[in-house]
């Protein structure tokens, strides 16, 4: 699988280092499954081709003093091809960045 997302950020509450952002992308991706059937996912034995779309909205802080950041982001997507359908929490967490 392979993504990409065209992302806008803004300044957070006025707060000097706090930013959010949204914005849209799509992937790709081949599966090819070859072992059992996982219930409810995808069939034992399946092979197949996913396109689809996804959005983007997040939360991050960027620290003055250290060259880290923190942040949480949600990007629910929708597969239009292959295993189609919408995944609400696909690609979605928390994480702490290394900034150079």
């Amino acid at each position: 699988m392979i993504s990409g997302t065209w992302e806008k950020h803004a300044t957070a509450f006025n707060t000097e280092g706090l930013k959010w952002f949204y914005g849209l992308g799509g992937q790709i991706g081949f599966w090819n499954n070859t072992s059992t059937n996982f219930p409810g996912y995808v069939p034992a034995h399946s092979n197949y081709t996913v396109l689809g779309i996804h959005g983007a909205l997040g939360l991050e802080y960027t620290f003055n003093e250290i060259p880290f950041s923190i942040g949480a982001d949600w990007k629910p997507a929708f597969n239009i091809t292959g295993d189609n359908g919408l995944w609400p929490g696909y690609m979605s967490g928390a994480y702490i960045r290394f900034n150079f």
